[in-house]
C-alpha cells in the first residue's frame, strides 16, 4: 500500500501537464472501442475516474468512496420511505395525503440530516486542519490527528454536489439512483473533480446512461476547447502570474500605478486560469458526449456585483440559489416576516431585508468555501457589502440618473458600469 501511495504521489496529471493528455489518449482509445449504452463503458468510465483520482493518494480515494457509499445508502433509504408513502397514499383523500406526507418526511429528514452532517464533517475537518497548518499527507500511516491531514481531491466540489443530490431526493425533485456505479461515476467524474463545475448528479447519470458513439465533429470541437483552455492557462495566466507576483510580493519597491496594474493583471490571471480550466473540462466532456454547465459568462462585462457573480462561477451561484437562497426565501416563517415588512415599509425595504439577511449567510459560506483563513471571510464580507450597498442605493442612483438625464441604454453608460464593476473586483 505504501509503495502504491508513493508511486501515485509522483504521478501528477493536472490539466496543464503532459501526463494528463497521455492519460486522456489512453482512456479514449479504450473508451470509444466499447459499445455505446453498455455496462463495460460505465465500468471503464469509473476505472478512469479512479486512476485519475489516485494522484491524491489511495487514502483520499477511500474517503470519496466512503462519502459515495453514505450518499448512496442515504438516497436509497429516503427513496424507500417515499415509495411506502406512494403505496399508502392511495387509501386517503388529497387533504389526508398532505398530512401523511409530513409524517413520512419526518422519517426521511433524520436520514438526510445525518448524511449531510457526515459529508460536512469531512469538509469542515479538512478546512479546519488547513487553517491550523496541518501537513498534507497521502496515506493513513502518515496521518496524525491535528498534526497532518489527508486532502481528498475536489472535496469542496463533490461535497456540495452530494448535498444538493440528497436535498433534491428529500424534496422529491428526483428519484435515487439504484446502480451505485452510476453514482460513483458522477461523483468522481475526472474532468470536473479538480475545479468543477459543481454539477447535478441526476443530469450526469442520465447522460452516462445514454453515451453516444464517437463523433468527429464533436471530438474536433472538444479538442479546440482544450487548446483554447491551454492557451489561456499557459500563455496568458502563467505569464501574468509571474509579472503580478513580482510586484505584489514586494509592493514597497514599486509605485502606485505599477501596483494597480499588477492588481488588474492579477484579476485577469485568476480569470484566465479558471476559465482555461473550464474550457479544458468542457472539451474533454464534449469529446465523451457529456454536456456540462457553463461556469463563466463574460464576468468583466457585468453591470453590478450581483450580475458579476451570476457570470463568475455560475455553478456555485446556482447551488447557493437552489439550496440556500430559495429554501430560506420560501420558508413560511421567513415569508411572513418579509410580507410584514413590505406592508409596513414598502416593497423596496422588504427586498432589502431579504438581501441583507440571506446574502449574509451566502457570502459567509462562500468565503469559507473558497478557502481557509480570515482573509476569505473578509473577502466574503467585502462582496456582501457591495451587493447590499447596491440594493440599498438603487433608488438613489435612479433619481440621480433622472436628474442628470442619463440614458441607461446608451453605450457610454454600459461601459461605465462595466469599468466600475471591474475595479470593484480588482480591489
Amino acid at each position: 500500500m505504501h509503495a502504491l501511495n508513493k508511486f501515485f504521489s509522483t504521478l501528477y496529471i493536472g490539466y496543464n501537464h503532459l501526463g494528463f493528455y497521455t492519460f486522456l489518449i489512453f482512456f479514449f482509445c479504450i473508451y470509444f472501442t466499447l459499445p455505446s449504452k453498455h455496462h463495460l463503458k460505465l465500468i471503464w468510465n469509473v476505472a478512469g475516474n479512479v486512476f485519475f483520482y489516485l494522484q491524491s493518494g489511495i487514502a483520499a480515494l477511500l474517503v470519496i468512496v466512503a462519502v459515495s457509499l453514505v450518499v448512496y445508502a442515504a438516497s436509497r433509504m429516503i427513496g424507500r420511505i417515499y415509495a411506502r408513502f406512494d403505496l399508502e397514499k392511495k387509501k386517503y383523500s388529497p387533504k389526508e395525503q398532505i398530512l401523511l406526507l409530513k409524517t413520512y418526511k419526518k422519517k426521511s429528514i433524520v436520514i438526510l440530516i445525518v448524511s449531510v452532517l457526515l459529508i460536512l464533517l469531512a469538509l469542515i475537518f479538512v478546512k479546519v486542519c488547513r487553517l491550523l497548518g496541518c501537513k498534507a499527507v497521502i496515506s493513513f500511516r502518515e496521518f496524525r490527528l491535528w498534526e497532518s491531514i489527508i486532502v481528498p481531491l475536489g472535496i469542496s466540489y463533490y461535497s456540495l454536489s452530494a448535498i444538493g443530490y440528497l436535498l433534491d431526493i428529500y424534496w422529491r425533485k428526483v428519484k435515487p439512483e439504484r446502480n451505485f456505479l452510476y453514482l460513483a461515476a458522477a461523483m468522481m467524474y475526472f474532468p470536473i473533480i479538480v475545479q468543477g463545475p459543481i454539477s447535478k448528479y441526476p443530469n450526469l447519470m442520465e447522460q452516462f446512461k445514454n453515451l453516444p458513439r464517437f463523433d468527429y465533429k464533436r471530438a474536433t470541437y472538444g479538442i479546440q476547447l482544450i487548446l483554447w483552455g491551454l492557451f489561456q492557462k499557459l500563455v496568458i495566466s502563467d505569464r501574468l502570474l509571474i509579472f503580478s507576483n513580482s510586484i505584489l510580493n514586494e509592493v514597497s519597491n514599486y509605485s502606485g500605478i505599477e501596483v494597480l496594474v499588477a492588481l488588474i493583471f492579477s484579476l485577469i490571471q485568476i480569470y484566465t486560469d479558471f476559465s482555461g480550466c473550464m474550457d479544458i473540462v468542457q472539451g474533454v466532456a464534449n469529446i465523451m458526449g457529456v454536456q456540462l454547465k457553463k461556469n463563466f459568462n463574460q464576468p468583466f462585462f457585468a453591470k453590478n456585483g450581483a450580475d458579476y457573480w451570476r457570470k463568475w462561477r455560475i455553478s456555485l451561484g446556482d447551488w447557493f440559489r437552489d439550496y440556500i437562497y430559495l429554501p430560506i426565501y420560501m420558508n413560511p416563517f421567513f415569508m411572513k416576516i418579509t410580507n410584514k415588512i413590505k406592508r409596513k415599509y414598502g416593497k423596496g425595504i422588504g427586498q432589502l431585508f431579504v438581501t441583507v439577511t440571506i446574502s449574509a449567510i451566502i457570502w459567509l459560506l462562500s468565503g469559507v468555501w473558497h478557502g481557509t483563513g480570515w482573509n476569505y471571510v473578509v473577502w466574503g464580507l467585502y462582496w456582501y457589502g457591495i451587493i447590499v450597498l447596491e440594493e440599498a442605493t438603487t433608488q438613489v442612483w435612479g433619481n440621480i440618473r433622472m436628474s442628470l438625464h442619463i440614458d441607461e441604454k446608451k453605450a457610454y453608460y454600459t461601459v461605465w458600469k462595466s469599468i466600475k464593476m471591474f475595479f470593484s473586483a480588482v480591489v
